[in-house]
């Protein structure tokens, strides 16, 4: 069934074939050792002034125990990162990185990204993005960037693999002081081209 959001919701089955109720994911605190909701973790982002937002959840494949033994599965497929312009707030920072915050987090993550010049090319190959451990390095301009995570192992309540997209756009003009005032006599006068100016 289609929601709100801009993905469309799957149906979550048991291993008997019988529909189960999916309920809303609650997030939980962030470095949570084992995933245990019947949806992915969710993915923050975070610059260096505390500034934070909730990436966009997009297509995952994710089973749970239901603590009764069974196993349910639940495919949901979105739309892709490039068609989904309307739905993503410009996050704008002036930091070089910005942190990754899952609630749970996992084994591997691998991200990609795309110029916002790109939007509705679907066709369109994304750049690999260098991560140093959970920073993800920003390119300069405005991007939308792409994250795949999985959570795979041994006795895990929870595992699959999860898609998640944002859209930064990095600032990177600063301000510093200027060496020594800007200032002339007043007042003062120059001449360009044609025209004469004169400040007071």
């Amino acid at each position: 069934c289609e929601t709100n959001l801009p993905f469309f919701i799957g149906t979550m089955m048991d291993v008997q074939g019988e529909q189960v109720p999916t309920q809303p994911h609650e997030p939980g605190s962030h470095g949570t050792s084992k995933p245990t909701s019947e949806k992915p973790p969710v993915l923050w982002i975070q610059d260096s002034t505390g500034q934070s937002a909730e990436a966009a959840g997009c297509t995952y494949s994710w089973t749970c125990d239901r603590g009764d033994g069974i196993w349910m599965g639940l495919e949901v497929d979105s739309m892709h990162p490039l068609q989904m312009q309307e739905y993503l707030i410009p996050y704008v920072t002036a930091d070089e990185t910005i942190e990754l915050l899952f609630d749970v987090p996992p084994q591997d993550i691998t991200v990609r990204c795309w110029s916002d010049d790109q939007w509705g090319e679907v066709d369109a190959s994304g750049e690999i993005v260098a991560l140093e451990e959970d920073h993800l390095m920003l390119r300069n301009g405005a991007y939308i960037y792409e994250v795949c995570a999985s959570w795979t192992g041994e006795n895990l309540a929870a595992a699959g693999t999860a898609h998640y997209c944002f859209y930064v756009v990095r600032d990177d003009h600063g301000h510093e002081a200027a060496e020594k005032a800007q200032t002339v006599e007043d007042p003062y006068s120059g001449y360009c081209g044609n025209t004469m100016t004169t400040i007071s």
